[in-house]
């Protein structure tokens, strides 16, 4: 019993809980503090602390799940509406650049320029791979945009 009250008192009294920019809980609420053992040493509830720092990480998480969705969208209306004049569409992203034709397709309206010969009926992976590798070429070469982190 005497080594269990020294540790607990020592802990106890180094144990200072960091300050908190978050608006403290309400009394009661079981989140200021909680009690132990005969309730003589009061330790910080580390579990309340933990679902507070859960919440905001999944708050944060929608909203750049939101801001991604909005980016996604405005740029794929943006790419639709170059795309118009040589009657292609993009509906998804991820899956319509994938093949690298639309890709090549929207660089061409833009740059008012031909691409490099590149696979028109692309089947395999690699296929995909190399066209979307001579948009990012040309993009590179002839017009002088440097790409980053792709």
């Amino acid at each position: 019993w005497r080594r269990h009250q020294s540790g607990l008192g020592l802990a106890a009294r180094l144990y200072k809980p960091r300050p908190r920019e978050r608006k403290a809980p309400p009394p009661g609420s079981g989140g200021e503090f909680r009690m132990y053992g005969s309730g003589a040493s009061p330790e910080y509830n580390q579990a309340s602390l933990d679902e507070d720092e859960m919440a905001a990480t999944e708050r944060e998480l929608a909203e750049d799940a939101q801001w991604k969705r909005i980016q996604q969208n405005t740029f794929t209306r943006w790419a639709n509406e170059h795309l118009k004049s040589v009657s292609k569409h993009i509906g998804n992203l991820e899956t319509d650049l994938s093949d690298g034709l639309r890709l090549i397709a929207l660089i061409e309206v833009l740059s008012g320029k031909k691409l490099p010969k590149h696979n028109k009926r692309p089947n395999f992976r690699s296929q995909k791979l190399e066209n979307v590798s001579v948009a990012l070429q040309f993009l590179e070469r002839d017009e002088n945009i440097r790409i980053v982190n792709i």
